[in-house]
């Protein structure tokens, strides 16, 4: 008689196979959800505080180069300095509080201007708060071009400062 050894017939052991790559524990899929939730909001916290201001600082190039090119056609100084306070001071209201811009003029005005961007040169800044003032204007405007290119250009708004509703 034959006798089997029931020992004989057991296998090794077998070790189970590494585990994959995916599905990956719960806890990925979090931090995966909190790195974009954070993403998305930085886009659009940068966004909102740049995109605004290169928008309108294209859109005033524009206005500015119009104005030139009118003052390069007419030679009106004193329809140039007073365009060109207007689109400054538009500008200005689009990031700042009413309050804080609107009634400004003068001297007043220029701190404004030279505390929220590049100081405007004494020659530009006296073109600026006299011309649109005076009938006749026998003054070259275009040094004030040159000043209003570089404020706009340089600024850099503090949204902080600025109230909620953007006036």
């Amino acid at each position: 008689m034959e006798f089997n050894d029931p020992l004989s017939a057991l296998r090794d052991i077998h070790l189970p196979e590494p585990p994959g790559f995916w599905p990956p524990a719960p806890g990925w899929f979090i931090l995966i959800l909190l790195t974009l939730a954070v993403a998305l909001y930085v886009a659009y916290w940068w966004h909102h505080r740049y995109g605004k201001l290169r928008r309108l600082q294209k859109l005033a190039l524009a206005d500015l180069n119009t104005i030139q090119q009118h003052y390069a056609e007419t030679h009106d100084a004193q329809q140039a300095a007073e365009q060109l306070n207007q689109l400054l001071k538009r500008l200005a209201l689009s990031f700042y509080p009413r309050t804080d811009v609107a009634s400004l003029q003068g001297s007043a005005w220029l701190d404004f201007l030279s505390s929220h961007a590049k100081a405007i040169h004494q020659e530009a800044a006296q073109i600026l708060i006299t011309a649109p003032y005076q009938k006749q204007v026998n003054t070259d405007v275009n040094p004030l071009f040159d000043a209003v290119t570089q404020w706009i250009k340089q600024l850099t708004p503090d949204l902080q400062k600025r109230n909620p509703h953007g006036q």
